[in-house]
């Protein structure tokens, strides 16, 4: 059973990477190069027919310019900003709304990312509803605790 689960996210993985490389008008051999594999590995993994490894995952992620963590979240778990500002999420966060967007593009956010569809000159930002609620908890937490503190030590 674990198998044929395994290989069922292999398969959505596959289609989600299928969808970034027409995105992004890169074929499978492009992709082959960008990331060292052969062409015969990278069918296997776009046919998913066998697990990507997660060290690949995140090659690919570099080499086609998004987070890894595009490819291995459900898409019910994802949202795009339009649903929630940035500029919103950004205040919530006590970040500058620009900064957030730099951050976004280099994926260096555990809960979004940005993505630039084939010659587009503009991102559009996504955000994992989970993730950033999680860090919205660790956040809220972390500024309680700095404002007992600063209470203490009045």
């Amino acid at each position: 059973m674990q198998v044929k689960k395994d290989l069922s996210q292999a398969k959505k993985i596959a289609n989600r990477i299928k969808k970034r490389l027409v995105d992004l008008k890169v074929n499978q051999s492009e992709l082959a190069t960008r990331i060292h594999k052969s062409k015969g590995t990278v069918s296997l993994y776009l046919s998913g027919a066998i697990a990507i490894p997660e060290k690949t995952l995140n090659c690919i992620g570099m080499a086609l310019d998004i987070s890894p963590l595009y490819f291995i979240q459900d898409e019910t778990e994802h949202v795009q900003s339009s649903k929630l500002s940035l500029p919103k999420i950004a205040e919530i966060l006590g970040r500058n709304a620009q900064s957030l967007r730099e951050d976004l593009k280099r994926n260096n956010c555990p809960y979004g990312y940005a993505i630039k569809k084939g010659n587009a000159e503009k991102y559009s930002y996504y955000f994992y509803t989970k993730k950033l609620s999680e860090y919205f908890e660790e956040y809220n937490t972390y500024i309680l605790a700095q404002s007992d503190r600063k209470i203490s030590e009045e």
